[in-house]
């Protein structure tokens, strides 16, 4: 009935698997969890231990494809109409978790949970948690409200038949963004996206340098998509900015203000009390750099 999908890289995936495993037999329900190892040299080991699990495999990439390709290939080794595209370092909030996607395995569906972090300030991560909590823990009603723009397949209920064999474009190789061009494809084809109230908690916690280091080569993804006509530049917020400033001609004052004050701005994020104004400023800088 459902494939579950959890792509992973340098990441212990068991614990989430243990967790589907236990809620699906609960739930008395055909089903298969595939795990996909996106040629990690980390954690491998406690991961082959997933093949011991019944109705769960375990592969593993021999070449890096990127979080893009890695997905596409768990579509591919999937046999069920449904799939749940799962990120690894997550856990389902409640209890009802897979029932309540169970009652909507329904033909053409896509639909998104949510996700969630935890309430209690972290000691590590502390940039991921902030800005995870601003902007990716968005309520029901809000992701309801812009249903594309808010899209995440951290948490993802897709019928695999409204999908040409790949959720992404196989082109799609470096990190970033793959989400919103899903979602801008959706909308392009009108494939409407459903939102529900089901999250996800978000686990794994970057370090704040990781996580920045992270940002960057997402904002140079970002930056070549629009370059070449790949994605709207007003669907995100730092591409939309980063237009109007171009085309106001402002875009080198911008980068002036980014390279004269990118060091504090860096030491401020990094630090015990990140401001996310900052934090946007410093993205909005970076990004234009790239042109």
């Amino acid at each position: 009935m459902i494939s579950f999908l959890i792509p992973t890289y340098n990441y212990d995936a068991r614990p989430l698997v243990y967790q589907i495993d236990q809620l699906a037999q609960k739930e008395k329900i055909k089903y298969e969890i595939i795990v996909n190892d996106d040629g990690s040299d980390e954690k491998v080991t406690e991961n082959q231990q997933i093949e011991q699990v019944e109705n769960c495999s375990f592969y593993q990439n021999k070449t890096n494809l990127g979080r893009a390709g890695n997905i596409n290939r768990l579509v591919s080794y999937s046999k069920y109409r449904y799939c749940l595209l799962l990120d690894c370092d997550v856990t389902p909030f409640s209890a009802d978790f897979l029932s309540k996607y169970i009652q909507l395995l329904l033909p053409d569906q896509f639909c998104f949970g949510g996700i969630t972090y935890d309430k209690q300030k972290p000691k590590n991560g502390l940039l991921r948690w902030k800005y995870g909590i601003y902007q990716e823990a968005r309520s029901v009603t809000i992701r309801r409200e812009k249903p594309y723009r808010y899209l995440l397949t951290s948490n993802l209920l897709f019928d695999k038949q409204m999908i040409d064999e790949r959720l992404f474009d196989d082109q799609l190789t470096t990190y970033g963004y793959e989400d919103l061009l899903l979602a801008q494809k959706l909308k392009e084809d009108q494939i409407p996206i459903h939102h529900i109230d089901n999250p996800v908690v978000h686990e794994n916690l970057e370090t704040s340098i990781i996580y920045l280091q992270k940002t960057e080569t997402a904002l140079i993804t970002l930056a070549d998509l629009v370059q070449n006509d790949k994605i709207d530049k007003n669907l995100t917020g730092v591409s939309y900015w980063g237009n109007k400033m171009r085309s106001l001609g402002l875009a080198p004052f911008v980068k002036l203000v980014f390279k004269l004050f990118k060091n504090n701005w860096r030491t401020n994020i990094l630090g015990n009390k990140p401001y996310l104004v900052l934090f946007k400023l410093y993205k909005l800088g970076f990004y234009l750099k790239q042109f």
